[in-house]
């Protein structure tokens, strides 16, 4: 029985020492300690935690009265905070990190003091945070207006900055920056040979300075190989929005801006008007996504030079929008200074003293205008009363080289100011072109060069002037060279013994002696039955040889007039209804008549040259 009653005391012993010795307990140099918990009203919904005394308690959790709470609030321990809380992506092949790992892949500007509310300055913020987005690192700009005043200079090669729909209030009276090349201005964000570095989103940027004296750049990528920039941008109040000089392999997505109106950010000081959206110069192989500008002062894409840089080459870029700003007069779309073997969107413009501007200037021997393409030029060129208001000019100030060739898909235009399409240097090749004068004296065509020739190549031309015109449409002066497949040529009624649709004219250009190249000319007059006196004149011998495959010129008074047998007519064909009485024709050249019936005489030969010569009807046709 005493056996018994010990087996039982010894079996106890041992579970109650299991027991106790799976429970929480206090070291025996705690004394006595009451570890009774609360009761159970007291500790519901409640965590388990030791007082100031180590004694148990309960909590809410919202205070801090634990070491688990401390440690996860304490951002200055790695070891700590979000250190402490374990991560893993859904996919079971996943790795495990920490949050903290997985939160330290972007690094946000609000992590280094910008607020973004548009009051506070957040210049030096955002520069440390840029310091510290080294290579392979990525800086996000959360939604938020940010102040800026003052350069921020980005050189890390191979980062990443993901602006997430922000704004930049850019001011213009901080420090400068200072490109690759020497030259000094102000810009907001500034990419000096940052190598590698992406942009993604979408950032807007205003220009804090005064409207049309600000020389403030929004953006500049200096000296960058492969940057691309994916963040749609969009630019206001500033002398220049995007710029990029020297880059390799770029890509930049698609740009907008309004009231781009300025001084030029590199002079000193800043004098001469600027305010174009994007000024490309030097850059290599880049594609350029497309480009949109309201009220801008200069062209809205400007292909430039600047020192230090080459010319610009095997680019692409996007379409060119422009509304340009009222009472510029150097408001293009497009403006091309150094380009070759680039290629073009549709460029289009309204209110614009040019679409098209293609042309060099006095120091720009160094750059090359070549092989260049132009999908479309569209829109309306009103008369500002500068000297060139034009869809197209492509000329050259340059008395040592021309400018070379340029293609050009379309253009249709409406020109109301002094010319539509104005070619004075290199060639131009032109697939199809509509041309429409306003009531003003425009010349629609003008083809000449200073010295040697310059080359106007057109598949279709339709010209339309306007009922008060009294300038030909089509000029043609000295080094010029048009050849033309086929004109329709619709014209006001007020015409002079001077004016054709189709003119040689001495006033324009100094170079060698040209030419016209034309396949089949078509006029018709626009009004009543007083028009021109002749389809073509080239009253003064201008051209050594004219060549004209067909003349259809229904209502004018005489097909052509030269000074001296200076033109041949392909298969001897010229059309009308009737015999000419003015113009210089050569023996054996035919007329055919346009209302032709059986019947009747198909048309004229010429017997015996002279102005307008003897001509003599061809025998009736069948009945």
């Amino acid at each position: 029985v005493i056996t018994d009653s010990f087996d039982r005391s010894t079996i106890q012993i041992q579970q109650m020492s299991e027991d106790v010795g799976r429970s929480l307990k206090a070291p025996l140099s705690d004394g006595t300690p009451n570890m009774e918990m609360p009761v159970a009203a007291s500790r519901a919904n409640k965590y388990l935690v030791f007082d100031a005394n180590g004694l148990p308690s309960v909590s809410a959790g919202s205070g801090t009265d634990t070491a688990l709470r401390t440690d996860l609030a304490n951002a200055t321990v790695a070891a700590a905070g979000a250190g402490l809380v374990g991560f893993r992506a859904v996919d079971a092949a996943s790795t495990a990190r920490t949050v903290l790992e997985r939160m330290r892949e972007t690094i946000s500007v609000k992590d280094f003091g910008a607020v973004g509310n548009g009051v506070a300055d957040d210049t030096a913020a955002i520069q440390t945070a840029i310091n510290a987005t080294t290579s392979g690192k990525t800086l996000l700009f959360p939604m938020g207006t940010y102040s800026v005043n003052g350069v921020l200079l980005i050189t890390a090669i191979n980062a990443a900055f993901v602006f997430d729909g922000c704004t930049f209030n850019v001011g213009d009276t901080g420090t400068s920056a200072t490109l690759v090349n020497g030259a000094t201005g102000k810009i907001g964000f500034h990419f000096k040979e940052a190598d590698d570095v992406q942009l993604f989103g979408s950032a807007r940027f205003i220009g804090q300075g005064t409207p049309g004296t600000t020389s403030l750049c929004g953006i500049m990528f200096d000296n960058c190989d492969n940057p691309v920039c994916s963040a749609v941008m969009r630019m206001e109040n500033m002398a220049a929005g995007r710029m990029m000089f020297n880059c390799s392999q770029g890509q930049f997505a698609d740009i907008v801006g309004e009231s781009m109106y300025g001084l030029q950010t590199f002079e000193n000081p800043p004098t001469n008007n600027a305010g174009s959206l994007e000024v490309i110069a030097g850059c290599t192989d880049c594609a350029f996504g497309n480009a949109i500008c309201y009220d801008n002062d200069k062209p809205v894409r400007y292909l430039s030079v600047a020192t230090g840089t080459s010319n610009n080459s095997r680019c692409s870029f996007g379409s060119t929008s422009a509304r340009g700003r009222t009472g510029s007069s150097t408001a293009h779309a497009l403006a091309i200074r150094s380009a070759v073997d680039c290629t073009f969107g549709r460029t289009i413009s309204v209110n614009g003293t040019l679409i098209v501007n293609v042309g060099q200037e006095a120091g720009d021997s160094a750059y090359s205008v070549d092989r260049n393409y132009i999908e479309a030029i569209i829109g309306n060129v009103p008369s500002t009363g500068a000297s060139v208001d034009a869809a197209l000019e492509h000329a050259t100030a340059l008395t040592s080289a021309a400018l070379g060739t340029l293609s050009i898909g379309c253009i249709d235009s409406e020109c109301n100011g002094e010319h539509g399409l104005l070619v004075t240097s290199g060639t131009v090749n032109v697939a199809t072109c509509r041309l429409i004068g306003g009531s003003s004296n425009v010349r629609l065509v003008v083809v000449s060069a200073t010295t040697g020739t310059a080359s106007l190549n057109i598949g279709t031309l339709a010209v339309s002037q306007g009922s008060t015109a009294t300038a030909s449409p089509v000029n043609v002066g000295n080094g010029g060279v048009l050849r033309i497949g086929h004109s329709d040529i619709l014209r006001g009624p007020t015409a002079t013994a001077t004016t054709a649709a189709i003119r040689y004219d001495s006033s324009f250009g100094t170079g060698s002696i040209g030419g016209a190249y034309l396949g089949t000319v078509r006029y018709r007059q626009n009004g009543t039955a007083s028009n021109y006196l002749h389809v073509i004149a080239d009253t003064t011998n201008g051209f050594e040889s004219w060549t004209i495959n067909d003349i259809d010129g229904s209502g004018s008074s005489g097909q052509a007039r030269f000074g001296a047998d200076t033109f041949s007519i392909l298969n001897n064909r010229i059309s009308s209804t009737v015999i000419p009485t003015s113009g210089t024709y050569s023996q054996g050249a035919v007329l055919w008549k346009t209302n032709a019936a059986a019947g009747g005489t198909p048309g004229w030969v010429c017997t015996t040259a002279g102005t307008p010569g003897t001509w003599k009807e061809m025998a009736n046709l069948a009945l």
